[in-house]
């Protein structure tokens, strides 16, 4: 935990499997979705100099608006940590810092607020506009969905392949662009598309 924020770690495998998987966690390293799933839950700008804490409020920010994660059936691609020979860091590795330190702060506390964490304010929670939390599920269901408590940062259980699909509320607003052409079984799990995504593809 870095400063108190949540953070993805490492989980178990998942071999021979014939659909993709419910998951319950974003990963940054590993992100395939529909273009409106950027447009509806754009990246938060204002996050610099975050590591830990960043994929799993933007899993929170996804989750509750709609949108699940999957695990592919097979592998797709793989994320290399190697450091090639000329290797030259840059971007927030390179920051001056004092500067880094500072814009951490900012951001652990615009995650505290996202996440409604003790150090989080209602004021900072108001301000985040179009990068606060959706209203199809509430972050209490995601934190029982994932098995957590952000307030006593804890984690309470392992749902680890035995997740069960969150239903959420269809006459709410839609959202732009999302038709859910794909096909889910009643537990969540993915189907396949269909005729019309075939077609739309």
């Amino acid at each position: 935990v870095d400063g108190g924020l949540p953070r993805n770690g490492d989980a178990f495998s998942a071999f021979h499997l014939s659909r993709p998987k419910l998951g319950s966690l974003w990963a940054a390293g590993f992100s395939f979705m529909r273009c409106h799933g950027e447009r509806q839950v754009p990246y938060d700008p204002q996050l610099p100099n975050i590591f830990d804490g960043e994929e799993f409020s933007r899993s929170a920010r996804l989750w509750t608006r709609g949108y699940d994660f999957y695990t592919p059936h097979r592998p797709v691609v793989v994320h290399d940590y190697n450091k090639p020979k000329d290797y030259n860091p840059q971007g927030w590795r390179n920051n001056n810092q004092q500067n880094k330190e500072k814009d951490k702060a900012r951001s652990r506390q615009r995650i505290f607020d996202l996440l409604e964490m003790p150090e989080g304010t209602s004021a900072g929670k108001a301000a985040l506009g179009k990068y606060g939390l959706g209203d199809r599920r509430s972050l209490a269901q995601y934190e029982a969905f994932v098995g957590v408590s952000l307030k006593r940062r804890e984690m309470l259980e392992n749902h680890c392949g035995t997740l069960q699909w969150v239903p959420f509320e269809e006459d709410l607003e839609a959202l732009a662009d999302f038709d859910r052409p794909l096909r889910f079984g009643p537990s969540g799990e993915f189907l396949g598309g269909n005729a019309t995504t075939a077609a739309a593809a």
